[in-house]
């Protein structure tokens, strides 16, 4: 205390502009701090987004482990698609498997591949169109030596059925007509006109016969049998014929037979 009228001075006593001065310290070092944090909740956020991404899209920041390639072979082409890390190259071509067999792949089967950075496998498929089809040409009037011999340059059998009237050796129709297609080995029928001066007879009703009945009926018909007789096994009976009952042909056209259990409950 120094003044007279007893006034009081206190040295330490912070004056109006140390205090604000203070005050802007402050404030300045808590925007400091809290842009920090911003920085590091915004690299945070983009590290998850990153990470969301790589799951969703396929996306991978570092080489995954080798993966064993499944055997697809045998398989329809559409099973593939059970397996959303492999991208499938398909190529295709006539086989006797179904369309859509998968009958090779590269890599083959148990092949250790790793997945691109997509997290894809890439592997090639040969895939069946199914069987090739030839059109069957007309060969109405032609020689049936050369109608033959052209059926089966087509990679077609043939099976010969004389019919009576019209100019011997020349071809009436086929069976599929011409026009329609058929697969390779396919049996095509060639009706082959026998002339006017033949023998003719009508084919019997060989449905539910037995073998031996089937054969005896054949020879007394003066008919032959054709080569799927030999499908016939013990306790079987003729359920399909060919050229079918009723038909008129030359004396000593074959007959095809096919031999079933005929049970209804099969």
């Amino acid at each position: 205390m120094s003044s007279l009228f007893g006034c009081v001075t206190h040295k330490n006593r912070p004056n109006g502009h140390t205090a604000r001065k203070t005050e802007t310290e402050t404030v300045v070092k808590r925007m400091k701090r809290a842009a920090k944090g911003t920085v590091f909740a915004l690299l945070l956020f983009c590290a998850v987004a990153w990470c969301t991404a790589d799951d969703l899209l396929g996306l991978t920041l570092k080489p995954e482990t080798p993966t064993a390639v499944p055997n697809l072979v045998g398989r329809n082409e559409e099973t593939v698609a059970e397996y959303d890390w492999l991208a499938p190259v398909s190529s295709y071509r006539y086989d006797s498997a179904p369309a859509g067999t998968v009958l090779a792949q590269d890599p083959v089967a148990g092949s250790l591949r790793k997945p691109s950075g997509r997290g894809t496998v890439t592997v090639r498929l040969t895939v069946s169109l199914g069987p090739a089809l030839a059109e069957i040409p007309d060969l109405f009037g032609a020689d049936a030596h050369e109608a033959a011999a052209t059926l089966r340059g087509l990679g077609l059998a043939v099976e010969e059925v004389r019919l009576p009237g019209g100019d011997a050796g020349t071809v009436a129709r086929t069976d599929p007509a011409a026009g329609g297609n058929a697969e390779a080995g396919e049996t095509v029928r060639l009706y082959v006109y026998a002339g006017t001066d033949v023998k003719t007879v009508a084919v019997p009703n060989f449905c539910g016969m037995t073998r031996g009945e089937a054969l005896l009926t054949l020879f007394r018909a003066g008919l032959a049998v054709g080569d799927d007789a030999s499908s016939a096994v013990l306790g079987s009976v003729v359920v399909s014929q060919s050229p079918a009952a009723g038909s008129i042909v030359t004396a000593g056209s074959r007959v095809t037979l096919i031999f079933g259990t005929n049970d209804p409950e099969e």
